[in-house]
Order: C-alpha cells, then structure tokens, then sequence
C-alpha cells in the first residue's frame, strides 16, 4: 500500500511538471506564431479554428476570432467566397488574393498523413511591401530613362550651339559690316 501511494505521488508530481512544460511550450509556440511576418492559419476537419496568428487575423478579418469556433462563420463575405473553397481541396493550392485593399499571396496545404486528413494549414503573405517596391523600382528606371534622354537632348542642343557661338564670335572680330 505504501509502494502504492509513493507511485501514486511520483506519476502525479511528473503529470503537473509534464503539465508546466507543456504549458512553457505552447506560450512559446504561440509567441513564435505571432511574430512571423506572415499569417498562420489552422483550421481541422469540421472546419474549426485550430491556429490562427495575429498576422492572419488582420490579414483575413480575424480579429477577436477565438480558437475552436468555427471558420466559416467568422470570414466576410469576400473572403470565405474563395477561402473555404480552397479548404476543402484535397491538394496544395497557391493564389493571389485581394481583402480590401490588401494584396495576399496564399498557400492552402491539407494536413494529415495518407492514414487520414486532419484539417488543413493556410499561410497568408502580405504583398504590400513587394508591390510598393517594385513601384519603387518602376519609377527608379522611368527617372534613369529621361534623365538619359536629357543627357542626349542636351548634347544635340551644345553642337549647334557651339557652331553658331563660333561663328558669332568671327563675326565680332571681322571688321566687314556685312
């Protein structure tokens, strides 16, 4: 009986450490989620929120959104029409999207081993930074350009130019009136 109840107090002392550390584990998983520039979105087989980080919250109209409650329910209009569609694919997709005035690139993957499917992952890349540098880009080059063509148009303007200074300047100096 002794035996028993030490056992009994050792398995209990190792489930509340097992419990602490899954605990510290879970704290950190969620604070790396929510640091990542892009949005992590889980969601299981009866369409349930498993994961969702704060990036994909403002990326997809999430805010406030609790783990556990259902997905559709908690999407816009404009988002579930090509979302849930995307969820229930049984094969990788990748899109472009637009929410609002966001540009999204989007990468649905199922979840699961070939035993079984147990819900899906989306990743969530905010494209305002790439389109606003390659705008940046854009307009870089466009600059470069007409400054080249300035260059040129000045140096067809200075031949002339220099011709017609040359000739004044003979003209100054000849004592002819004509």
């Amino acid at each position: 009986l002794l035996l028993e109840t030490a056992a009994l107090h050792a398995v209990a002392s190792l489930s509340v450490l097992l419990a602490e550390r899954l605990s510290r584990e879970q704290v950190l998983v969620r604070e790396v989620l929510d640091h990542m520039a892009e949005g992590v979105l889980a969601v299981d087989v009866q369409g349930r929120m498993i994961v969702a980080n704060a990036q994909a919250q403002r990326c997809l109209g999430l805010a406030g959104v609790e783990e556990g409650r259902a997905l559709a329910s908690s999407l816009g209009p404009g988002v579930a029409a090509w979302l849930l569609p995307a969820l229930a694919a049984d094969v990788p997709l990748q899109m472009t999207q637009t929410v609002g005035t966001l540009p999204l690139a989007v990468q649905v993957s199922p979840l699961g081993t070939s035993a079984g499917r147990r819900g899906t992952v989306v990743l969530v890349t905010d494209l305002t930074r790439e389109r606003q540098a390659a705008a940046a880009e854009r307009r870089a080059e466009r600059m470069e350009a007409s400054a080249r063509m300035a260059l040129g148009i000045a140096h067809e303007i200075r031949n002339p130019l220099a011709s017609i200074r040359g000739a004044a300047q003979e003209l100054a100096r000849a004592p002819d009136p004509r």
